[in-house]
Protein backbone atom coordinates (compact mmCIF):
# COMPACT_ATOMS: atom_id res chain seq x y z
CA UNK A 1 0.00 0.00 0.00
CA UNK A 2 1.35 3.40 -0.97
CA UNK A 3 2.00 5.96 1.76
CA UNK A 4 3.22 9.55 1.61
CA UNK A 5 6.48 10.42 3.32
CA UNK A 6 6.27 11.96 6.78
CA UNK A 7 9.65 13.71 6.53
CA UNK A 8 11.30 15.77 3.76
CA UNK A 9 13.12 13.58 1.25
CA UNK A 10 16.12 13.85 -1.02
CA UNK A 11 15.82 14.09 -4.80
CA UNK A 12 16.26 10.36 -5.35
CA UNK A 13 13.62 9.46 -2.77
CA UNK A 14 11.14 11.95 -4.25
CA UNK A 15 11.57 10.45 -7.71
CA UNK A 16 11.28 6.92 -6.33
CA UNK A 17 8.14 7.89 -4.42
CA UNK A 18 6.67 9.44 -7.57
CA UNK A 19 7.29 6.29 -9.61
CA UNK A 20 5.70 4.18 -6.86
CA UNK A 21 2.67 6.49 -6.79
CA UNK A 22 2.38 6.17 -10.58
CA UNK A 23 2.41 2.38 -10.36
CA UNK A 24 0.06 2.26 -7.37
CA UNK A 25 -2.45 4.53 -9.09
CA UNK A 26 -2.17 3.06 -12.61
CA UNK A 27 -5.55 1.32 -12.52
CA UNK A 28 -7.14 4.53 -11.22
CA UNK A 29 -6.01 6.84 -14.00
CA UNK A 30 -5.36 4.74 -17.11
CA UNK A 31 -8.87 5.06 -18.59
CA UNK A 32 -8.94 8.78 -17.88
CA UNK A 33 -5.46 9.15 -19.31
CA UNK A 34 -6.32 7.30 -22.51
CA UNK A 35 -9.32 9.58 -23.06
CA UNK A 36 -7.17 12.65 -22.41
CA UNK A 37 -4.34 11.42 -24.62
CA UNK A 38 -6.54 10.87 -27.65
CA UNK A 39 -8.52 14.05 -27.03
CA UNK A 40 -5.22 15.90 -27.21
CA UNK A 41 -4.66 14.85 -30.82
CA UNK A 42 -8.30 15.32 -31.84
CA UNK A 43 -7.61 18.54 -33.81
CA UNK A 44 -4.99 16.76 -35.92
CA UNK A 45 -7.19 13.72 -36.45
CA UNK A 46 -10.24 15.77 -37.40
CA UNK A 47 -8.33 18.34 -39.38
CA UNK A 48 -6.26 16.16 -41.65
CA UNK A 49 -8.72 13.39 -42.53
CA UNK A 50 -10.87 15.25 -45.07
CA UNK A 51 -8.04 17.35 -46.51
CA UNK A 52 -6.66 16.63 -49.97
CA UNK A 53 -4.17 19.21 -51.33
CA UNK A 54 -5.29 18.47 -54.87
CA UNK A 55 -8.86 19.42 -53.99
CA UNK A 56 -9.27 22.92 -52.47
CA UNK A 57 -12.88 22.16 -51.55
CA UNK A 58 -11.67 19.51 -49.13
CA UNK A 59 -9.95 22.07 -46.88
CA UNK A 60 -11.26 21.48 -43.32
CA UNK A 61 -14.04 23.74 -42.10
CA UNK A 62 -12.50 26.35 -39.72
CA UNK A 63 -15.48 25.96 -37.39
CA UNK A 64 -14.76 22.23 -37.15
CA UNK A 65 -11.11 22.84 -36.36
CA UNK A 66 -11.90 25.50 -33.75
CA UNK A 67 -14.53 23.23 -32.22
CA UNK A 68 -12.06 20.35 -32.03
CA UNK A 69 -9.48 22.58 -30.32
CA UNK A 70 -12.04 23.77 -27.74
CA UNK A 71 -13.17 20.18 -27.23
CA UNK A 72 -9.58 19.05 -26.70
CA UNK A 73 -8.95 21.85 -24.19
CA UNK A 74 -12.07 21.06 -22.17
CA UNK A 75 -11.35 17.33 -22.11
CA UNK A 76 -7.64 17.81 -21.40
CA UNK A 77 -8.19 20.10 -18.41
CA UNK A 78 -11.02 17.97 -17.03
CA UNK A 79 -8.86 14.85 -17.31
CA UNK A 80 -5.85 16.64 -15.81
CA UNK A 81 -7.86 17.57 -12.70
CA UNK A 82 -9.40 14.09 -12.49
CA UNK A 83 -6.03 12.32 -12.70
CA UNK A 84 -4.40 14.57 -10.10
CA UNK A 85 -7.41 14.02 -7.84
CA UNK A 86 -7.27 10.23 -8.18
CA UNK A 87 -3.50 10.10 -7.70
CA UNK A 88 -3.89 12.39 -4.72
CA UNK A 89 -6.43 9.96 -3.30
CA UNK A 90 -4.00 7.06 -3.69
CA UNK A 91 -1.24 9.12 -2.07
CA UNK A 92 -3.46 10.00 0.90
CA UNK A 93 -4.93 6.50 1.23
CA UNK A 94 -8.38 7.83 0.34
CA UNK A 95 -10.85 6.07 -1.95
CA UNK A 96 -12.01 8.04 -4.97
CA UNK A 97 -14.43 7.17 -7.75
CA UNK A 98 -14.33 7.83 -11.45
CA UNK A 99 -17.56 9.80 -11.24
CA UNK A 100 -16.47 12.17 -8.52
CA UNK A 101 -13.09 12.76 -10.18
CA UNK A 102 -14.74 13.73 -13.49
CA UNK A 103 -17.30 15.87 -11.63
CA UNK A 104 -14.46 17.70 -9.89
CA UNK A 105 -12.69 18.11 -13.23
CA UNK A 106 -15.76 19.80 -14.70
CA UNK A 107 -16.26 21.92 -11.58
CA UNK A 108 -12.64 23.13 -11.61
CA UNK A 109 -12.46 23.48 -15.41
CA UNK A 110 -12.76 27.27 -15.66
CA UNK A 111 -10.65 28.08 -12.55
CA UNK A 112 -7.80 25.86 -13.78
CA UNK A 113 -7.93 27.41 -17.27
CA UNK A 114 -7.85 30.89 -15.69
CA UNK A 115 -4.87 29.87 -13.54
CA UNK A 116 -3.11 28.40 -16.57
CA UNK A 117 -3.62 31.66 -18.52
CA UNK A 118 -2.23 33.67 -15.58
CA UNK A 119 0.69 31.23 -15.38
CA UNK A 120 1.52 31.70 -19.06
CA UNK A 121 1.21 35.51 -18.77
CA UNK A 122 3.55 35.51 -15.75
CA UNK A 123 6.11 33.44 -17.65
CA UNK A 124 5.88 35.68 -20.72
CA UNK A 125 6.41 38.80 -18.62
CA UNK A 126 9.37 37.14 -16.90
CA UNK A 127 10.96 36.14 -20.20
CA UNK A 128 10.38 39.59 -21.70
CA UNK A 129 12.06 41.32 -18.76
CA UNK A 130 14.92 38.85 -18.46
CA UNK A 131 15.25 35.15 -19.17
CA UNK A 132 16.10 34.15 -15.60
CA UNK A 133 12.94 35.63 -13.99
CA UNK A 134 10.90 33.73 -16.56
CA UNK A 135 12.61 30.47 -15.66
CA UNK A 136 12.12 31.11 -11.95
CA UNK A 137 8.43 31.86 -12.37
CA UNK A 138 7.97 28.82 -14.62
CA UNK A 139 9.18 26.60 -11.78
CA UNK A 140 7.80 28.34 -8.70
CA UNK A 141 4.26 28.64 -10.09
CA UNK A 142 4.15 25.14 -11.58
CA UNK A 143 2.31 23.57 -8.62
CA UNK A 144 -0.85 25.63 -9.05
CA UNK A 145 -2.85 22.65 -10.37
CA UNK A 146 -1.87 20.49 -7.39
CA UNK A 147 -2.75 23.33 -5.00
CA UNK A 148 -6.14 23.83 -6.67
CA UNK A 149 -7.08 20.15 -6.89
CA UNK A 150 -5.60 18.77 -3.67
CA UNK A 151 -5.97 21.79 -1.40
CA UNK A 152 -9.00 23.53 -2.91
CA UNK A 153 -7.21 26.77 -3.78
CA UNK A 154 -8.55 29.24 -6.34
CA UNK A 155 -6.64 30.42 -9.43
CA UNK A 156 -4.78 33.31 -7.77
CA UNK A 157 -4.39 31.68 -4.35
CA UNK A 158 -3.20 28.47 -6.05
CA UNK A 159 -0.47 30.34 -7.90
CA UNK A 160 0.52 32.19 -4.70
CA UNK A 161 0.61 28.98 -2.68
CA UNK A 162 2.75 27.30 -5.32
CA UNK A 163 5.16 30.24 -5.34
CA UNK A 164 5.40 30.42 -1.55
CA UNK A 165 6.09 26.70 -1.22
CA UNK A 166 8.60 26.55 -4.07
CA UNK A 167 10.48 29.74 -3.26
CA UNK A 168 14.00 28.89 -2.12
CA UNK A 169 13.91 25.39 -3.62
CA UNK A 170 14.30 26.32 -7.29
CA UNK A 171 17.34 24.15 -7.99
CA UNK A 172 15.94 21.07 -6.21
CA UNK A 173 12.64 21.37 -8.06
CA UNK A 174 14.38 21.93 -11.39
CA UNK A 175 16.50 18.80 -10.95
CA UNK A 176 13.48 16.71 -9.92
CA UNK A 177 11.48 17.96 -12.92
CA UNK A 178 14.38 17.59 -15.36
CA UNK A 179 15.09 13.92 -14.72
CA UNK A 180 11.61 12.56 -15.61
CA UNK A 181 11.32 15.10 -18.44
CA UNK A 182 14.52 13.81 -20.04
CA UNK A 183 13.46 10.18 -19.54
CA UNK A 184 10.03 10.85 -21.03
CA UNK A 185 11.57 12.68 -24.01
CA UNK A 186 14.03 9.85 -24.65
CA UNK A 187 11.24 7.26 -24.49
CA UNK A 188 9.03 9.43 -26.67
CA UNK A 189 11.60 9.86 -29.43
CA UNK A 190 12.71 6.23 -29.22
CA UNK A 191 9.17 4.96 -29.66
CA UNK A 192 8.48 7.51 -32.41
CA UNK A 193 11.61 6.44 -34.29
CA UNK A 194 10.68 2.77 -34.07
CA UNK A 195 7.08 3.44 -35.02
CA UNK A 196 7.98 5.87 -37.79
CA UNK A 197 10.58 3.52 -39.24
CA UNK A 198 8.14 0.62 -39.22
CA UNK A 199 5.57 2.68 -41.10
CA UNK A 200 8.16 4.17 -43.45
CA UNK A 201 9.33 0.73 -44.53
CA UNK A 202 5.81 -0.07 -45.66
CA UNK A 203 5.40 3.05 -47.81
CA UNK A 204 5.69 2.79 -51.58
CA UNK A 205 8.33 4.64 -53.54
CA UNK A 206 5.79 7.11 -54.94
CA UNK A 207 5.05 9.75 -52.25
CA UNK A 208 2.20 11.13 -54.33
CA UNK A 209 -0.20 8.58 -52.93
CA UNK A 210 -1.83 11.00 -50.54
CA UNK A 211 -4.19 8.53 -48.90
CA UNK A 212 -1.28 6.46 -47.63
CA UNK A 213 0.44 9.59 -46.34
CA UNK A 214 -2.70 10.56 -44.43
CA UNK A 215 -3.01 7.05 -43.04
CA UNK A 216 0.62 7.14 -41.91
CA UNK A 217 0.07 10.47 -40.14
CA UNK A 218 -3.07 9.08 -38.56
CA UNK A 219 -1.15 6.15 -37.08
CA UNK A 220 1.55 8.50 -35.82
CA UNK A 221 -1.04 10.71 -34.11
CA UNK A 222 -2.63 7.69 -32.49
CA UNK A 223 0.80 6.64 -31.24
CA UNK A 224 1.35 10.13 -29.81
CA UNK A 225 -1.99 9.93 -27.99
CA UNK A 226 -1.17 6.52 -26.55
CA UNK A 227 2.30 7.62 -25.39
CA UNK A 228 0.88 10.74 -23.81
CA UNK A 229 -1.69 8.62 -21.96
CA UNK A 230 1.03 6.38 -20.54
CA UNK A 231 3.74 8.93 -19.77
CA UNK A 232 1.95 12.12 -18.64
CA UNK A 233 0.61 10.66 -15.36
CA UNK A 234 4.19 9.83 -14.33
CA UNK A 235 4.94 13.54 -14.39
CA UNK A 236 1.78 14.28 -12.37
CA UNK A 237 2.71 11.63 -9.79
CA UNK A 238 6.18 13.11 -9.33
CA UNK A 239 4.65 16.59 -9.12
CA UNK A 240 2.35 15.42 -6.30
CA UNK A 241 5.19 13.86 -4.31
CA UNK A 242 7.34 16.95 -4.82
CA UNK A 243 4.45 19.22 -3.83
CA UNK A 244 3.98 17.17 -0.66
CA UNK A 245 7.70 17.37 0.07
CA UNK A 246 7.62 21.17 -0.26
CA UNK A 247 4.69 21.31 2.16
CA UNK A 248 6.61 19.19 4.65
CA UNK A 249 9.54 21.58 4.42
CA UNK A 250 7.46 24.75 4.81
CA UNK A 251 4.52 23.47 6.87
CA UNK A 252 6.01 20.36 8.48
CA UNK A 253 4.25 20.46 11.84
CA UNK A 254 0.78 21.09 10.46
CA UNK A 255 1.16 18.45 7.74
CA UNK A 256 2.38 15.81 10.21
CA UNK A 257 -0.53 16.52 12.54
CA UNK A 258 -3.09 16.22 9.75
CA UNK A 259 -1.56 12.96 8.49
CA UNK A 260 -1.59 11.53 12.01
CA UNK A 261 -5.26 12.45 12.54
CA UNK A 262 -6.19 11.00 9.13
CA UNK A 263 -4.85 7.59 10.07
CA UNK A 264 -6.51 7.37 13.51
Amino acid sequence: MYALATQPQGIGKILDSGVKLYLAGFSKFIILSLVGGFAGVAPQLLGMAPFDPSNPQSIPDPATLIGSVVFSLVVAVTILVAIIYRLGGVAAGRETTMGESIALGLKRLIPVIVAWILYVIAMMVGFVLLVIPGLIVMITLSFFAAAMVLDGEGPVSGLKRSHNLAWGSWWRITIVYTIPTVIIMVLYFAIMMVFGTAIGLGMPADPAEYELMVQTQLYLNIAVGAMSALLSPLYYAIMITLYHDLKLRKEGGDIAARMASATT
